[in-house]
């Protein structure tokens, strides 16, 4: 084990991971290798003990991701698997409230496939590139603006910018800046007059002036750093806000543009139309909010995995009676095209 100045490096068999600059602590050893944590140290009490999906050949287990399941109704905070004071990032559920900050600017001018793209994590689909380029060419914004890159970590490489799965948050937010005179070099700084908006209009739903951590998203742009309890408090204020019932209306009204075609988002809002508000997340956050009865489920599976993430919307939404026989795959295909496995929610 080697601390290197200011980096501490996590060393376990032949992989290194960049941690902090921390103390570390040692978490287990296996095969008398040492095993170590450092920024995540500190948070041992909140891991989730509990299995959340297990991934099953044959009907034999194979892998077990462990998660959290935590569901408030504005009254009650639920545990349904995990631990609520669990902290993560936000990733990408809370486009919503960067979508608002640049509605707040833009008034108006925004159309409703417009405001669905800028809450978008899309996948480059025909409509949705129509969409982000509406906005490019409304407020005439060059596509070298965008602060993400032209990999994505889901996708790998991509054909432009606009190909981004959040490009159109990121041209709604330079067309804020645009329209606000504020610079558009350097928007993704978190000291931009931009960020601080959205730092403002998260510590107002979070009722707390406390400062929030943050970190840099997968696009380039500043991220935020919550508990379970503090997200989902956020989000029952979301659905609740008139502030936010346009935004809603439009991911609701063009649920093409949000997420991609068997996709969780665009399945559920396709499926039960008007009924929920969705949001996908990476790193296994994933956010989904009855609009009637204003309950919010939010899950995290502890080790980011997208494929079991997928599987417990599937069945926690099955289970809690929201939805029924949702077209979200949870079959394991062989490479014939076999179906070998599945995923299983925990019982």
């Amino acid at each position: 084990m080697q601390a290197i100045n200011k980096g501490i490096y996590a060393f376990s068999f032949d992989a290194i991971m960049y941690l902090s600059d921390k103390p570390l602590k040692k978490l287990y050893m296996i095969n008398k290798k040492e095993y170590y944590l450092g920024s995540m140290a500190g948070q041992e009490e909140h891991y989730s003990k509990d299995p959340l999906i297990f991934v099953e050949r044959n009907n034999l287990v194979e892998s077990i991701h462990y998660g959290h399941a935590i569901l408030f109704d504005g009254k009650e905070l639920k545990s349904l698997a995990g631990d609520p004071e669990f902290r993560t990032f936000s990733r990408s559920s809370i486009k919503i409230i960067q979508a608002k900050v640049a509605k707040d600017i833009l008034q108006d001018k925004l159309s409703g496939k417009e405001l669905a793209i800028a809450c978008a994590s899309h996948t480059a689909e025909e409509e949705q590139l129509a969409a982000v380029t509406s906005l490019k060419e409304q407020f005439d914004l060059d596509e070298s603006l965008l602060a993400c890159g032209t990999k994505s970590v889901s996708r790998g490489s991509l054909t432009s910018k606009l190909h981004h799965n959040c490009s159109g948050k990121q041209m709604a937010l330079l067309a804020a800046c645009k329209e606000a005179g504020y610079p558009l070099s350097g928007f993704e700084k978190i000291d931009h007059p931009i960020q601080t908006k959205i730092l403002d209009e998260l510590k107002r739903l979070k009722g707390s002036s406390e400062e929030i951590k943050w970190g840099i998203d997968g696009c380039g742009i500043p991220n935020f750093h919550f508990s379970l309890s503090e997200l989902i408090g956020v989000f029952h204020k979301i659905i609740a806000d008139p502030e936010y019932k346009v935004l809603i209306e439009a991911i609701n009204e063009f649920p093409d543009l949000i997420h991609g075609q068997k996709l969780i988002d665009t399945v559920i809002l396709k499926s039960y139309p008007k009924k929920f508000f969705s949001k996908t997340g990476a790193e296994g956050v994933q956010v989904i909010a009855k609009l009637d009865s204003k309950e919010v489920l939010l899950l995290k599976i502890q080790d980011g995995s997208n494929r079991a993430k997928a599987a417990a919307t599937k069945l926690f939404l099955e289970r809690l009676g929201w939805a029924s026989e949702l077209d979200i795959d949870i079959n394991i295909y062989n490479s014939t095209k076999l179906i070998v496995g599945k995923f299983k929610i925990n019982s």
